[in-house]
């Protein structure tokens, strides 16, 4: 089986289609965006190259053309919200390293700068 091929998407009359097939007539078939989704809009519109025109084979259901591309930016801004939160808690709720004593080179260095001071 062939891998989906991801086509473009158009916006048309404030909703988004995604080009299906080439017609035989010359016609180019756009299927609306939301038909594999939640709202199973079966929308299908022509388009005419020749006089670049839009034509209705079925209307849109069960979805308005802003609703569903504003309802996915808002889940996500909500997704990112609680990761953001998740992250912000793990910070704080994490104490802070103790101060290792100083060893090795690092005491010497420090007890010779003291003798220079």
């Amino acid at each position: 089986m062939a891998s989906r091929k991801n086509k473009p998407i158009v916006q048309v009359q404030g909703y988004a289609m995604r080009f299906k097939k080439m017609n035989k007539n010359g016609t180019e078939l756009f299927y609306c965006v939301e038909r594999e989704r939640r709202a199973r809009c079966d929308a299908a519109y022509h388009f005419d190259r020749m006089n670049n025109t839009f034509t209705v084979k079925n209307q849109h259901a069960r979805h308005d053309e802003d609703f569903v591309r504003s309802e996915v930016s808002r889940n996500r801004k909500l997704t990112n919200a609680l990761k953001d939160g998740r992250l912000i808690k793990t910070l704080i709720n994490q104490p802070i390293p103790p101060i290792m004593p100083l060893t090795g080179l690092n005491l010497l260095d420090t007890i010779s700068d003291a003798h220079y001071v």
